[in-house]
């Protein structure tokens, strides 16, 4: 098939299949961040990442604790450990899309940002009284179920810190990361449940 991609692009592309390689270092780590965020939801070893497509010390850092985890082999030839690595990643990845996630799995968050500004959002304080009844009835059965509530009143705070308790967390009065993804964490596996 002819290649018509314009001139003043194709330099730009550079070799097709050194530009989608797994072994091409700059392309998939968005791909790879997905990935391994997707696996970190089941290994809680592995920090969850943002997807940025830049292979910074975050993803170096997922890598390593990924290899450790699955005891990954060493090899001499640093593409080969490089593809065996990313192809592990990517096939665990899928292993727990196909048999535990859910439909409607949440996903850890790592903007402090974000989660400020959805601790003022009612819609958002809706939502998360009732993803917090979906968890009680997993964990904390001789609860009665919340109100719905557009706001972080005293009763949600007190069941999302019963939460936290149960995995470890102090207190807090609003929604951080971690505690974003202990949620997060609880009501997917209250789904898989």
């Amino acid at each position: 098939m002819m290649d018509i991609t314009p001139v003043s692009q194709q330099n730009m592309l550079g070799d097709r299949y050194n530009t989608s390689s797994n072994l091409n270092p700059t392309s998939g780590i968005g791909e790879l961040q997905s990935n391994l965020r997707t696996i970190s939801r089941f290994q809680q070893m592995i920090k969850p990442l943002g997807i940025d497509g830049i292979y910074g010390p975050e993803t170096e850092e997922a890598v390593n604790t990924f290899k450790k985890i699955y005891d990954l082999p060493t090899y001499e030839n640093e593409e080969e450990e490089q593809y065996e690595t990313w192809s592990a990643i990517r096939d665990v990845a899928q292993e727990y899309m196909n048999t535990q996630t859910p439909g409607n799995a949440l996903l850890p968050v790592t903007s402090s940002a974000q989660l400020k500004k959805l601790n003022r959002d009612p819609q958002f304080l809706c939502l998360l009284s009732c993803l917090m009844n979906t968890i009680s009835a997993s964990l904390f059965q001789e609860l009665p179920p919340l109100k719905p509530s557009n706001r972080l009143d005293a009763e949600l705070l007190q069941r999302i810190n019963l939460l936290g308790a149960f995995y470890g967390q102090s207190p807090v009065s609003e929604i951080d990361v971690p505690t974003w993804n202990i949620i997060a964490d609880a009501y997917n596996a209250a789904q898989r449940a």
